[in-house]
């Protein structure tokens, strides 16, 4: 059985390693295979890493923006049709996505950040 070994136990290279591999992981989806760098190397990937999550972070708040935009206008068309009021459409809204309440999913549907019904106070 291997034995778990502390942060501080390893090396600068084996941490390195080790956060390049999550923030890999964080950005791709999946682990990197067969890297072998040097510790100078991985701070300039992880750099590099660094980059590309600032920017996945500011395309997912401007998604997210336009999906709460879309949403409301979504809302408001309900709101006319059935000549209700934002509760009643946005409960409609729910029935027609089948998601039997389960708000995250409702929410993942319609590309919503997770906290928009506690927000919104839906």
């Amino acid at each position: 059985m291997t034995e778990f070994v502390a942060w501080e136990d390893l090396s600068e290279k084996e941490q390195l390693e080790t956060i390049y591999s999550d923030a890999f992981k964080d950005v791709h989806g999946f682990r990197p295979r067969g890297f072998d760098m040097t510790v100078n190397e991985l701070k300039i990937a992880l750099d590099e890493l660094q980059d590309e999550i600032e920017f996945q972070i500011k395309e997912s708040e401007a998604a997210e923006k336009v999906a709460i935009e879309r949403f409301h206008s979504i809302v408001t068309e309900t709101m006319e049709i059935c000549n209700c009021d934002k509760p009643t459409a946005v409960k409609y809204l729910i029935d027609a996505e089948n998601v039997y309440g389960d708000w995250e999913h409702f929410c993942f549907n319609y590309g919503l950040p997770f906290s928009f019904p506690k927000i919104q106070g839906v």
